[in-house]
């Protein structure tokens, strides 16, 4: 289990002493860290609501070729090729960076259908994994 910190400083008084304790993030060897967002598009796409309330093995495609964004990542169900669709535009950097553009990967997403049965929509999200 991956044990993640955050930069810390805290002074602590004490008989007129100060104290000063930092703690520095850090992983265990083999964790695994974690990248959530939400998957833009999840209503726009055929088929996703056949995914709605299961956790789904994903694959992160580039999408270079994408009139709208060249930097679109693509989010596409493992299993059946379904375009579940796309890390908002701007988190592409982002996710790159975290993925290290290792785009090899499995990763697991969850699409929700919410509101009622004749107003409802779906909301997706997508935990993206590395170790």
């Amino acid at each position: 289990m991956a044990i993640v910190g955050v930069i810390l400083a805290l002074v602590f008084v004490a008989f007129g002493v100060y104290f000063i304790v930092i703690a520095e993030p850090y992983k265990e060897e083999g964790a695994v860290e974690v990248y959530k967002t939400k998957i833009a598009g999840v209503n726009m796409r055929t088929g996703t609501r056949a995914f709605a309330g299961l956790f789904i093995d994903c694959q992160l495609v580039p999408e270079p070729e994408n009139p709208h964004d060249a930097n679109a990542i693509k989010i596409v169900e493992v299993t059946t090729g379904t375009h579940m669709g796309y890390i908002p535009a701007k988190e592409t950097q982002d996710v790159r960076t975290f993925l290290r553009n290792d785009f090899s990967h499995t990763h697991r997403a969850y699409v929700e259908e919410v509101g009622d049965t004749d107003d409802s929509f779906l909301v997706g999200e997508i935990e993206i994994t590395r170790k």
